[in-house]
């Protein structure tokens, strides 16, 4: 434990930080973030449209 409390103590940023626990976090972080970013914008398409008209003109409220 004392190993994980030195290399993160000493991260210059958060990142660092993560990377010295398991590198692969940052990744898995990263996908999970675009999965939920996916899946906003999936459901605000569904509940308001693609909000483009003929005229080009925005109609969402």
């Amino acid at each position: 434990m004392s190993a994980i409390r030195t290399s993160t103590d000493n991260a210059r940023d958060p990142l660092e930080a993560i990377r010295a626990i398991d590198s692969r976090l940052p990744h898995a972080m990263q996908c999970a973030d675009l999965q939920l970013l996916d899946a906003v914008r999936c459901d605000l398409a569904q509940r308001w449209g693609d909000g483009d008209t003929a005229d080009g003109t925005d109609r969402r409220p």
